[in-house]
């Protein structure tokens, strides 16, 4: 597509839409491309970080993250894993284990396959993967009466109520902080 060559150029410099962080001590961190990193409750996530860290489990051969999209958080990771030949590992423990190195940017679901969908050169072929979970999602749901508790839980909106305490400054109308909220809601 000529549009798409043509904006990953900027002043005679190839633009490839990676991005990179430096770390305090200066050690730099590749996160993935642009293209490629989800938003899930306003929280950047880049696949390449749940991957790394999925295959530091001693069980995992291979991960790949992608982006199962939501109405109400936007993008929501799903990490699939593939084992070393007679590992073994629970959904549990890879969860946990990702989990306490990611916090909140950790994949909300972990999926165990026999192998990624990966190209000669080892690119993802996302598209695969993305029929393969679709396809694993709905044999799941068509099929387990009572899903088990770390495969396949119904997403809810978490939600918290609060007591908020206001107090006007000097010169400001209740009506104009009234308007102000029925605006804002």
């Amino acid at each position: 597509d000529d549009e798409a060559n043509r904006s990953a150029f900027a002043d005679g410099w190839f633009l490839p839409g990676d991005l990179a962080k430096f770390t305090d001590d200066g050690q730099l961190i590749y996160c993935g491309r642009a293209d490629h990193m989800m938003i899930m409750d306003g929280i950047n996530i880049y696949p390449a970080e749940i991957e790394r860290v999925a295959c530091e489990h001693p069980a995992v051969r291979d991960a790949a993250a992608v982006p199962v999209t939501s109405e109400i958080h936007q993008d929501i990771p799903v990490c699939a894993v593939a084992l070393h030949e007679g590992a073994r590992a629970s959904l549990a423990e890879l969860g946990e284990f990702v989990a306490a190195r990611l916090g909140a940017r950790s994949p909300r679901r972990i999926v165990l396959l026999d192998r990624i969908p990966r190209k000669e050169l080892g690119k993802l072929i996302r598209p695969q993967l993305m029929q393969t979970l679709q396809a694993l999602q709905a044999a799941q749901s068509a099929t387990a009466a009572t899903p088990p508790a770390a495969a396949a839980r119904p997403l809810r909106q978490r939600t918290r109520r609060i007591r908020l305490a206001l107090e006007l400054a000097d010169g400001i109308a209740p009506a104009v902080l009234d308007d102000w909220l029925a605006q804002a809601l």
